[in-house]
């Protein structure tokens, strides 16, 4: 074995012990400035798959100005498209409309075929 391995093994459980304190930092301050409940915390403490990610494969240098406003631009945008959502007011459902399913469903439908 080579330092290396030692090295990588080192730096896998620090991004691991990072990602961890990453997540509950986040969700301690979503608790305490009431955007979500003790229990909805604690709910998602509990979640095997978070939904948390740590990615430090891409280096972005304070002064390469282009890349500080495309990845702004990611951070900023909308997790989905917001012309695949439609409001039904007559049965009071938000339905989303995907390629694979191109007729509009609701969420939970959508969730049962997948």
């Amino acid at each position: 074995m080579t330092c290396n391995f030692f090295e990588e093994i080192a730096l896998e459980f620090c991004k691991t012990k990072l990602y961890e304190l990453f997540r509950r930092k986040v969700i301690k301050y979503f608790e305490e400035n009431e955007l979500i409940n003790a229990d909805f915390a604690k709910n998602i403490l509990s979640w095997k798959n978070s939904g948390f990610s740590i990615d430090n494969s891409v280096r972005i240098f304070g002064s390469n100005d282009k890349a500080r406003e495309s990845l702004a631009q990611y951070i900023a945008r909308c997790p989905i498209s917001l012309e695949k959502l439609k409001y039904e007011p007559f049965y009071s459902k938000v339905l989303f409309k995907t390629p694979k399913y191109n007729d509009y469903e609701s969420p939970l439908e959508l969730s049962k075929k997948i």
